[in-house]
C-alpha cells in the first residue's frame, strides 16, 4: 500500500481520510529512532554507518503498520544495530521532504553521512524485503564510502556504480557512470568498456531501452574483451525478449552460441 502526497495538501484535511496513526516511539520501541536529521549525519560520519531514514505522518495508515510489523520484527531490529535511524515527520519537516523529493509514503531513504540517497523503498515494505535490503545496503558501505571519495578515479567509479546496482538504485549508477565516461580523463580501453556495459544493463533497468541496446551493439561490434563481447550479447538477448523483439533476441542468442558457447550454454540453462 502506497500514499500519495499530493502537493499544497495539509494534514487537517488529509485526517479526513484517513484514520489515526500513531507518532514515532508508541510501537517499534526497541529502535532508538532519532528525530533530527542534522543528529543523525552527524553520528553516520561518526560511526560509519548508513542512516535508515523513515519518512512518515500522522494520517498515513501504512506508515502505522510498518511500526505495528515490520520495525517490531527481530530482524529488522538486529539490522538496525548497524544503521543510525531517523524518523522524519513528512508535515513537520518540510524543508527534508522538499530536498529528498518525498512524493509517497511510507518511504525509507538509506542515506550516507553527507546525505547523498544511496537507494530507497516505498510502499508498505514488509519485513523480510526490508531485513534484505538492509543487508545488501550495509555490505557494500565501507567500500561505498571508499569509492565515493575517489570519484577521479574510473575503476572507483565503477564500484560505485555497481554498489548502486546491487541496492537497487540503477539511476544513480547511471548518472555517476555517464558522467565519468563523458568526462576527457583517459580510461584503459578494458576499463571503459567494462563501464559502457555497467552502464548499458543500468540503463535497462530504469527503461533507457534504445541507449542499452545501443551501448551492447557497438559493445559487440567493438570490444577487444571477448568476455565484455559475450556479457553484452547477453544483454541484448535479454533487453530484446523484455520488450518483445523476439527475432532481434534469436539473432544476438545464435551469435552468443556460434561465438561464445560456453556462455550461451550458461544462459539456456539459466532460462
Amino acid at each position: 500500500m502506497l500514499v500519495t502526497v499530493a502537493r499544497g495538501v495539509r494534514a487537517s484535511t488529509l485526517l479526513l481520510a484517513f484514520a489515526f496513526a500513531p507518532g514515532p516511539g508508541t510501537y517499534a520501541d526497541e529502535i532508538a529512532w532519532i528525530h533530527d536529521p542534522a543528529r543523525a549525519l552527524s553520528q553516520a560520519v561518526e560511526f560509519d554507518r548508513p542512516i535508515l531514514v523513515d519518512v512518515w505522518a500522522i494520517w498515513c495508515v501504512p506508515c502505522k503498520k510498518m511500526d505495528e510489523t515490520a520495525y517490531r520484527d527481530p530482524r529488522v531490529v538486529q539490522a538496525m544495530t548497524a544503521f543510525i535511524p531517523l524518523k522524519v515527520d513528512h508535515d513537520a519537516q518540510e524543508t527534508f521532504v522538499e530536498r529528498h523529493e518525498v512524493e509517497a509514503l511510507p518511504a525509507l531513504l538509506f542515506l550516507d553521512g553527507r546525505g547523498r540517497e544511496i537507494a530507497r523503498l516505498t510502499g508498505l515494505i514488509d519485513a523480510t524485503l526490508l531485513a534484505t535490503q538492509m543487508e545488501r545496503v550495509r555490505a557494500g558501505y565501507a567500500g561505498y564510502l571508499q569509492s565515493r571519495d575517489q570519484e577521479a578515479d574510473p575503476a572507483a567509479v565503477d564500484r560505485l556504480a555497481q554498489y548502486f546496482r546491487e541496492v537497487g538504485n540503477s539511476r544513480a549508477a547511471v548518472e555517476v557512470l555517464r558522467r565519468k565516461l563523458k568526462h576527457k580523463q583517459p580510461i584503459p580501453a578494458e576499463l571503459r568498456d567494462t563501464m559502457r556495459l555497467h552502464l548499458a544493463l543500468a540503463q535497462s533497468t530504469i527503461g533507457e531501452t534504445k541507449g542499452a541496446i545501443a551501448q551492447l551493439e557497438s559493445l559487440v561490434q567493438d570490444s577487444a574483451v571477448p568476455q565484455i563481447q559475450a556479457e553484452a550479447l547477453v544483454g541484448l538477448v535479454l533487453i530484446h525478449r523484455k520488450t518483445g523483439a523476439i527475432d532481434d533476441a534469436q539473432a544476438a542468442l545464435s551469435r552468443l552460441r556460434q561465438e561464445f558457447p560456453d556462455v550461451a550454454a550458461k544462459e539456456i540453462a539459466a532460462e
